[in-house]
């Protein structure tokens, strides 16, 4: 029987988990289509009648597919609507879009780097990656540039990013690698001061503080006076991304909301950090202070994210486990950024 390794260590084994849940699916369209149905929009809870309803399958092939998700650990089976229900898990829903890829197209699991196939995690991802950055960098190495993106085009829902920005350079300023780490502020950046900061500054990080949700990051407007911003899609923004001489390593999204869709980024970054539902306001620059601090006191990226949400957690928010880690490979989580 399909067996998920415990939630505690998925961060670990993401591309294990990943592939237990292809193969779990296999080519079955009912299968599938529950596990669709199940994992539709942001709604966590699904009930069989629902699902029943958006896939058109009988309620007795639901159940038996339901049944099986559940027992693979690909869901959790509840109540709700006195009917029986599925309820979605966080590192499913993440890995959705990667997850029905792969079935989609099963020869590429073979090439899916695990720690059961270490000698095609190679070439197949981080190393070829860094050639490509070596080659189109010409800054000193073990150097961390940060293009720090302060956002609040909305008046009315009013941000203390510019504060956040402030105490995130003292906490770096003060810490071991100091001089290895480069964060530069971009205040009230539109789309085009983006593009700008990306071909002038050359990042290895972007990150993002303002608004989101719905795949979609809320930035400035060209002209001055004018409130509300521009709404950008994740497409249009992962497409600029590729689309730089010198691509970032990763990607900051400190916004409500992005983590669904963000693993499109993947295709250009090595790694996201995103948000699972709206974030406090306190919490998110809590998080950003301490998960820069941990960055450039040399630990490894996933530990810095752990000490961000053990931050937020710390000073009474309920907001800690919304901080969330997408990476291509897992051996991005367990190195420093700098050293």
């Amino acid at each position: 029987m399909f067996m998920t390794i415990s939630v505690s260590d998925t961060g670990s084994n993401t591309e294990e988990n990943i592939e237990r849940a292809v193969r779990a699916l296999g080519r079955s369209k009912p299968r599938l289509a529950v596990f669709e149905a199940v994992y539709f929009h942001k709604k966590r809870t699904k009930t069989v009648q629902e699902i029943a309803d958006k896939t058109g399958l009988d309620r007795k092939i639901v159940l038996t597919h339901g049944k099986y998700l559940v027992e693979s650990g690909l869901a959790e089976q509840t109540k709700a609507k006195d009917d029986t229900a599925y309820r979605t898990l966080s590192f499913y829903q993440h890995h959705k879009q990667r997850i029905l890829r792969l079935v989609a197209d099963p020869k590429k699991l073979e090439k899916l780097p695990t720690k059961r196939r270490p000698e095609l995690s190679k070439p197949t991802s981080f190393v070829r990656a860094t050639k490509v950055r070596k080659s189109s960098s010409k800054a000193p190495k073990k150097m961390l540039r940060v293009a720090y993106l302060v956002t609040n085009p909305q008046p009315a829902a009013t941000l203390n990013t510019l504060q956040e920005a402030k105490q995130v350079t003292k906490a770096i300023e003060a810490s071991s690698f100091a001089s290895k780490i480069e964060l530069r502020p971009f205040l009230a950046p539109s789309f085009d001061d983006l593009i700008d900061a990306l071909n002038r500054f050359k990042p290895h990080m972007v990150h993002f503080s303002g608004h989101g949700g719905d795949k979609t990051l809320l930035f400035d407007n060209e002209n001055i006076g004018e409130t509300g911003g521009t709404v950008l899609d994740f497409d249009t923004v992962a497409e600029l991304l590729d689309a730089v001489d010198f691509k970032p390593r990763g990607l900051i999204l400190m916004a409500c909301d992005t983590v669904e869709g963000a693993d499109k980024f993947l295709e250009t970054t090595d790694f996201v950090i995103a948000m699972a539902d709206s974030i406090d306001d306190d919490a998110a620059s809590e998080f950003s202070v301490r998960f820069y601090k941990s960055i450039s006191s040399g630990v490894a990226l996933e530990t810095a994210v752990k000490q961000g949400k053990l931050s937020i957690k710390s000073k009474g928010y309920t907001d800690s486990d919304l901080p969330t880690l997408i990476s291509s490979t897992g051996s991005v989580r367990t190195k420093p950024l700098v050293s």
